[in-house]
């Protein structure tokens, strides 16, 4: 490798700030091919788009409205009287 480069994406490998990441090194040349693949050049654009995409885990707690939708998209019914622990 004439100039390694790390690049990241969400992922189990390793956790900071509660968000989990995988990361890989690769030449230089390799950078913007694996850019296409979906990684990153730093954790925080992976983290931004993950969010971007409604990953509800990124940011801690998860919401009832991230809890709704979800559930909308999954197909599960609920009504204003369903609880959150239930959802």
């Amino acid at each position: 490798m004439k100039n390694a480069t790390m690049l990241y994406k969400l992922g189990s490998k390793l956790k900071w700030e509660g968000v989990g990441y995988d990361t890989i090194i690769v030449d230089e040349d390799d950078v913007e091919d694996k850019l296409k693949e979906g990684w990153f050049r730093h954790p925080t654009e992976a983290v931004a788009a993950g969010e971007a995409k409604g990953d509800a885990d990124l940011d801690g707690e998860v919401t009832r409205t991230e809890m709704e939708i979800k559930a909308r998209e999954m197909g599960i019914k609920f009504n204003h009287k369903t609880t959150s622990a239930s959802l």
